[in-house]
């Protein structure tokens, strides 16, 4: 048992050496995912923080909902695809409280959790439906991030 044990340590000793030998392998970034540098600097998006009013109103603006519509009692399938776009996008990306939206719409909390996780399962399976999602994030967060720097 010694003996592999010695030969696996000679084996890296050959190989390593503490101030490496040839050239490093460039670096490759993934352009696809987030990024935090330890300053704490992002390459996410922005995304102030929002009363659940003002948040429900500008994704009706920038989407082409109908804010009275959401918060109707219609059951129609436009208005309740609408519904889960906004529970999905607020919970899951603007940090909303399913509360808060619920109140603003005059529904049970429990119903907008479950907009939510409807929105998260067709999410996940619906690669059109990410992207309307994606979309939709990254033109309310243009929309309110400052642009002037210092």
């Amino acid at each position: 048992m010694r003996i592999g044990v010695d030969r696996d340590v000679r084996e890296l000793q050959a190989t390593w050496h503490p101030f490496g030998r040839g050239r490093d392998a460039p670096l490759r970034v993934n352009a696809d995912t987030i990024h935090v540098d330890l300053q704490g600097r992002t390459t996410d998006l922005e995304r102030p923080r929002l009363e659940a009013n003002e948040f429900i109103r500008r994704v009706c603006e920038f989407a082409g909902f109908d804010f009275d519509q959401l918060a109707s009692r219609a059951r129609d399938r436009d208005t309740a695809n609408a519904r889960k776009v906004v529970a999905t996008l607020g919970v899951e990306r603007w940090g909303q409280r399913r509360t808060a939206l619920a109140a603003v719409l005059n529904k049970n909390p429990d119903v907008v959790s479950f907009w939510a996780g409807e929105g998260a399962r067709r999410r996940q399976e619906e690669p059109d439906y990410a992207a309307t999602l994606d979309e939709l994030d990254r033109r309310l967060s243009a929309s309110l991030t400052c642009t002037s720097r210092i």
